[in-house]
């Protein structure tokens, strides 16, 4: 039987379910066991959505890939650093309280190569301060880039706006691989309370209310309870924190073609995704909310139509995402004797020339 070198967790976006792309080599790695629980198209409130549903304790890694949509989203003004920071620090708490070492990974956009990136730039710098590993990838492009005699224009290493070409996004998984075998071999867990004030973020699976129709949908990678709400039917949830603030919906995005409001207030409107012909089972999202949302005890949910809702508007939701409302002043951070700052600083000039020779030659 294959021994096992080290294990990871891997909660991110769509960069990490790309296939053939950065997890395929944590996949394919001899010896390494991975679980993926990254959700395409989705925010960093997949932290909340994740932690309920992993044992960190069963990891010895977790690989945190949740920035990339995110820049997008707060140029657009539908999240801040603070709600991305609360999300993060929720999730570096605790994975580390239960023994597994946070490595946080930023995927670049091809749009914000060359512009400001308040999300990764306050990303990167509290990792700085909590003493946790990063992969800085535009960092790493941007090193392969001036390291590439052919000139090729940075455009090439991406397949579109906003994933890297699959064939680079693999190689440098690789190199990661062999940063975390290093990080594995040299001791024992060391576990550290800092200070860092943030809001913790929670998840409350809305399939677990039995007054309602619940189906179940599933893709190639994940099967998902839904409620279905249709315009007769309403959803009755009870938020359990006082002053506690609705920050993002867990939602089928494949199914939902109508809005969705909570107490009255419209939080989203219909998902351009159930447009799609022919309709997919299922497309796994959580969004954030533009304001976010005071919730407290049963409040009423109900799905409503809209323009280009068609003759049977309905919405599926998988669950809620919730900030707290109390202030946490410590976080935990877990490490090992040999860490790594920046994982792009250890990749030597050939490794960088490699990729950036594969890019020139396609």
């Amino acid at each position: 039987m294959q021994s096992e070198d080290f294990s990871a967790v891997i909660i991110g976006t769509s960069n990490s379910i790309l296939m053939n792309a950065f997890t395929w080599a944590f996949s394919r790695a001899t010896g390494v066991r991975m679980k993926n629980m990254s959700l395409g198209a989705s925010c960093s409130a997949n932290a909340a959505w994740a932690i309920s549903g992993v044992d960190f304790s069963d990891f010895n890694f977790a690989i945190i890939e949740l920035s990339n949509n995110e820049e997008h989203q707060n140029t657009h003004g539908l999240t801040s650093t603070g709600r991305f920071k609360n999300n993060l620090c929720t999730l570096i708490d605790t994975c580390s309280k239960a023994g597994a070492i946070p490595i946080v990974v930023s995927f670049p956009r091809l749009y914000y190569v060359d512009r400001d990136r308040p999300i990764h730039e306050s990303m990167i710098a509290l990792c700085r301060k909590l003493n946790v590993t990063t992969l800085d990838i535009y960092k790493v492009i941007g090193a392969a880039v001036a390291m590439d005699y052919t000139r090729t224009p940075v455009g090439k290493y991406f397949m579109d706006e906003a994933h890297l070409k699959q064939r680079v996004a693999r190689s440098i998984g690789f190199e990661l691989i062999s940063q975390l075998r290093r990080i594995i071999r040299s001791g024992p867990i060391l576990n550290k309370e800092m200070h860092e004030t943030h809001n913790r973020t929670y998840y409350l699976d809305a399939s677990n209310i039995d007054c309602l129709h619940t189906d179940l949908r599933t893709t190639s990678l994940i099967s998902q309870s839904v409620v279905v709400l249709n315009l007769e039917s309403k959803l009755s949830m009870d938020f359990p924190g006082s002053g506690d603030k609705l920050t993002a919906v867990h939602l089928n995005a494949a199914r939902s073609n109508a809005g969705l409001t909570v107490g009255g207030v419209r939080v989203l409107g219909r998902s351009p995704e159930s447009d799609v012909t022919p309709q997919k089972d299922l497309i796994s999202v959580i969004r954030p909310l533009k304001t976010m949302l005071e919730v407290n005890g049963k409040t009423t949910i109900e799905a409503i139509a809209e323009e280009g809702s068609g003759t049977n508007p309905k919405f599926e939701i998988c669950g809620f995402v919730i900030q707290r409302r109390e202030e946490e002043t410590s976080i935990r951070t877990a490490s090992r004797p040999f860490m790594i700052t920046e994982v792009a600083d250890t990749l030597t000039p050939s490794v960088l020339q490699h990729i950036s020779l594969m890019v020139a030659a396609e």
